[in-house]
């Protein structure tokens, strides 16, 4: 009977621990996480002007595109900066991988995307959404939580 109640707490255990969700940035180092997503009380917008040559600004109001990534209570999310407004996607994963970071997310009706970051300077970025030509973004800290 002894055993039976130990196996069964064992089980249990393996079984929460096998089940608990994975880090979504566990594969990313501290200054990765860092250059993406600024602090703990700030956030990093990357503001960029797709097909614009003019010089980029921290200036949401100058720039035609922006990402912000969160990490808030509720998760992780990014919010996609558009003049049309902002569109706030969950992020599911961000990844390593050769050029930079890939950020696997979500969107509000559930159609899955990719983001592409490659850190081109201290302070700039390549940005692609679902694999489309790569434009240059200028990395703002600051921005509020």
């Amino acid at each position: 009977m002894r055993y039976t109640l130990i196996l069964s707490v064992l089980a249990a255990g393996l079984l929460a621990t096998a089940c608990a969700p994975a880090d979504p940035l566990g594969k990313i180092s501290a200054d990765e996480r860092e250059f993406l997503f600024a602090g703990i009380d700030t956030n990093a917008a990357f503001l960029g002007q797709p097909g614009d040559p003019g010089p980029l600004a921290c200036n949401p109001q100058r720039m035609n595109q922006g990402y912000v990534l969160m990490d808030e209570e509720t998760g992780y999310w990014l919010d996609s900066i558009r003049p049309s407004g902002i569109e706030r996607h969950k992020v599911l994963t961000v990844e390593p991988i050769e050029k930079g970071y890939e950020v696997k997310g979500k969107n509000g009706v559930g159609v899955t995307f990719s983001l592409i970051i490659e850190q081109t300077g201290d302070e700039t970025a390549s940005i692609s959404w679902d694999g489309a030509m790569p434009e240059e973004y200028l990395r703002c800290p600051g921005m509020p939580a």
